[in-house]
């Protein structure tokens, strides 16, 4: 493969979106976000995937307010920003006395899917 384009990059992010868009939709059955939160029967695993989902879409909308970014050091840069975000909100609330464990999962799941990122941008555009 030739050096990551920009393009490349913001197509693997949607992807990988879509993917989880996918997987909440699968755990949602008919039923909305909203009304699983309203009913008070939020799960982990889809908190987990709501953590996924806001990641990528946050790098998303990184990405486009940051027109100058091009090369595939650009993205490692906005990356790692958005993961050390996540990972430290996941550690607040993992230092607390008794930690949200929905809270927990979201967070987990943001952080995962970041280093996920990160190793497939490790893969593609080895140093």
């Amino acid at each position: 493969m030739g050096a990551l384009t920009r393009q490349d990059f913001h197509d693997e992010l949607e992807s990988r979106r879509r993917q989880v868009e996918r997987a909440m939709q699968a755990r949602l059955g008919e039923q909305t976000l909203c009304q699983i939160h309203k009913d008070g029967r939020v799960t982990g695993g889809l908190k987990y995937d709501e953590g996924r989902l806001v990641l990528l879409s946050g790098l998303l909308r990184r990405l486009k307010r940051a027109p100058d970014a091009q090369t595939p050091a650009d993205f490692e840069r906005l990356l790692r920003e958005e993961i050390s975000d996540w990972e430290q909100r996941l550690a607040g609330q993992q230092s607390q006395a008794r930690p949200p464990l929905t809270w927990v999962a979201y967070y987990q799941g943001g952080a995962d899917a970041g280093a996920a990122l990160l190793d497939w941008l490790r893969t593609v555009q080895p140093d």
